[in-house]
């Protein structure tokens, strides 16, 4: 089970990754058993305001690992032992 969750913190504290976990796991009412990894899909900045903060969505992962997604060169084939070709010409197509 993925949980997306969004967590409002001081920089000091999103800068630990021990305390975005905890606090990400207190928000998730997950137990700390359950959940196998903690993912900051985005950082900003919350600046309004007298303090500064970080807004960080995150996605808990529970039961489940992460799977990340697979590299976009991994479906590329090298070319350079590859037949040149000719390009003649630069009108409109």
């Amino acid at each position: 089970m993925i949980r997306e969750l969004e967590l409002k913190l001081l920089p000091a504290e999103a800068a630990d990754e021990n305390i975005v976990r905890q606090r990400a796991i207190q928000k998730s009412r997950l137990k700390a058993g359950e959940v196998r990894e903690v993912r900051v899909v985005r950082r900003s900045i919350d600046a309004r305001g007298f303090r500064p903060a970080y807004r960080l969505k995150v996605e808990v992962y529970a039961g489940e690992a992460y799977k990340p997604e697979p590299a976009i060169l991994d479906g590329y084939h090298p070319v350079d032992e590859a037949e040149e070709v000719i390009i003649i010409g630069t009108g409109p197509a």
